[in-house]
């Protein structure tokens, strides 16, 4: 009987460590899956708060809107990813022209302290406020009135 008694502990000691291994394999797995998603939204928040842009000068000219933003911020910017909305309406990247203001190096990224203007090819009223947002990649907006004339 003895030896059956053993037996039975050693199996019963396996089946316990093993279960307490596989939870531990389980929970390791998600507490590194969890800190990962951690540092992900760190750096995110990192990132926007070292980017930041201001809205210098915004015009209706006639029925097309010009508007001039500086990048206040300590990041490039990249400019294929910025969006434009005209009273919360996303406008169509087709028609904005989008130049960065004596820009020597790539003609897409908009670097610190560097102007960029946003011209709109699309009708709009010139008596009539807008209010625009330039939102970029990373969530950073900003956002200013167009008063009409």
């Amino acid at each position: 009987m003895a030896f059956s008694s053993v037996f039975a502990y050693v199996v019963l000691f396996s089946v316990v460590m093993s279960l307490l291994l596989a939870m531990f394999i389980s929970t390791n797995a998600d507490i590194l899956q969890a800190h990962q998603v951690t540092i992900d939204n760190l750096d995110s928040e990192i990132e926007k708060a070292r980017t930041e842009i201001t809205i210098t000068n915004a015009t209706v000219n006639g029925t097309i809107a010009n508007i001039t933003c500086r990048n206040t911020g300590r990041r490039v910017i990249d400019t294929d990813c910025l969006d434009l909305f005209l009273d919360s309406k996303l406008m169509e990247r087709t028609g904005l022209d989008i130049i960065i203001l004596n820009t020597t190096w790539q003609p897409t990224l908009w670097d610190p302290d560097e102007y960029l203007r946003i011209i709109t090819n699309s009708t709009l009223d010139s008596a009539k406020n807008y209010t625009v947002s330039i939102v970029t990649c990373k969530g950073v907006t900003e956002t200013d009135t167009i008063y009409g004339i």
